[in-house]
């Protein structure tokens, strides 16, 4: 069980590299909980678990689970390219890096 809200949102597709809309039109599904609930990690990792089943790349900067980063990383259509020259040229030094993005730029064997 959670405690808080559910966020549902309509996002036109996109190009750029890494969003989460890129190539497509997409629904957005936030589900913000209150901190201190105990239970939150596990039924966070169980939605994690079916959004990743359907497809859905998660936000950048909300919760997931490292061990979720290889099916992740499939999921980035562009993302051998934005290794290839997107990285250095948008980010070269690091300064919008955070744990998810430096594991997914290091999940090399796993894009599609």
């Amino acid at each position: 069980m959670i405690a808080g809200t559910l966020s549902i949102r309509f996002v036109q597709g996109d190009d750029a590299y890494l969003s989460m809309t890129e190539g497509r039109d997409s629904v957005f599904l936030e589900f913000l909980t209150l901190s201190g609930i105990k239970a939150a990690p596990a039924v966070f990792a169980q939605m994690e678990n079916v959004a990743l089943k359907h497809g859905a790349r998660p936000h950048w900067g909300q919760w997931f689970s490292v061990g979720a980063i290889p099916k992740i990383a499939g999921l980035y259509p562009q993302l051998a390219r934005f290794r290839a020259d997107g990285a250095a040229r948008f980010d070269p030094k690091g300064v919008f890096a955070n744990n998810f993005s430096r594991a997914l730029l290091a999940a090399r064997g796993s894009v599609k």
